[in-house]
């Protein structure tokens, strides 16, 4: 299904020959680390094969450019994975609900963002529009290393698996400026990490959205919707229903424990998942006079 959980070793059999030609080419750039492999060069391979054409030279081009700026960004990404956050994060996540909750039957990972708890125009007030494309650009290492490991422990083709949560979400809460990272960051995503996301699921889509959403898909390219579903369960947070019924979902065996329960599940909520608001609540405000000699443990 879409490309995922395809057995890795049946796919470098099937494009040896395409590999092989794209590591000949390539070779005086690919670092001698075991990450820059034959399976590195097989997701080149795939991304730039259409019906059964290679193009070897937009593949070679990619990977040029691939290796000069992970060499290039070396310190940054490996303080991304080693730290979990993306450059700008601590200033990014005052402002967006977004983070990782468990993965799908033990195998991709999902990544969540919760559309109706981030303020995307609070963010752009406070960070530039090349900040903030940095950050969503850099978070995809991330996810790309966790693939990864997983593609190489199972020999299955492990993607990213995004979910928007829309629930509480406004169409007048957005801001044209983030859609425009979002954007940037997609087609840097596309030349630097190619076969990296799976599917991206929208969930609790207001059903005025549902329509329009629809229609606007229809319009684009069969790759782009191929890529994208819309589940059609609403109100997962209240209503006793799940993502597990999603088809997608459950097509790829998951399981309620592995997702948190604002999308119907029993995994105990992340909490970079938890709204600002939750958080603010549950905090006990006390006012202490200026000259009091009381102390706060």
């Amino acid at each position: 299904m879409h490309g995922l959980r395809d057995n890795v070793d049946k796919l470098l059999v099937r494009h040896k020959e395409s590999v092989e030609e794209l590591k000949r080419l390539t070779s005086d750039v690919l670092p001698s680390d075991p990450l820059y492999d034959e399976l590195f060069l097989l997701r080149f391979v795939l991304t730039h094969s259409k019906k059964g054409n290679f193009a070897v030279n937009e593949a070679c081009d990619a990977i040029r450019k691939t290796v000069e700026w992970r060499l290039r960004n070396a310190e940054i990404l490996d303080r991304t994975v080693q730290t979990g956050k993306a450059p700008h994060d601590e200033i990014v996540m005052k402002f967006v609900t977004c983070g990782y909750a468990g993965d799908l039957g033990g195998y991709e990972p999902i990544f969540v963002v919760r559309t109706g708890h981030s303020n995307t125009k609070g963010l752009m007030s406070a960070l530039s529009t090349e900040q903030v494309t940095e950050w969503l650009h850099f978070s995809r290492e991330i996810a790309f290393r966790k693939c990864d490991e997983r593609t190489r422990k199972t020999r299955m083709m492990i993607k990213n698996i995004t979910i928007i949560d829309l629930a509480g979400y406004s169409i007048f809460a957005g801001d044209s400026r983030f859609d425009k990272c979002l954007r940037k960051s997609s087609e840097l995503s596309a030349m630097y990490y190619p076969q990296l996301l799976g599917k991206t699921v929208m969930m609790n889509m207001p059903s005025i959205f549902k329509s329009i959403f629809r229609l606007t898909l229809s319009l684009m390219p069969e790759s782009v919707r191929d890529k994208v579903s819309v589940c059609p369960q609403s109100d997962t947070a209240t209503c006793g229903k799940t993502v597990a019924a999603c088809p997608f979902v459950r097509a790829l065996d998951a399981s309620l424990d592995a997702v948190p329960p604002f999308l119907g599940g029993a995994m105990p909520c992340p909490a970079a998942l938890v709204p600002r608001s939750e958080l603010e609540s549950s905090l006990t405000r006390v006012t202490v006079g200026s000259r009091s000699a009381t102390t706060l443990d």
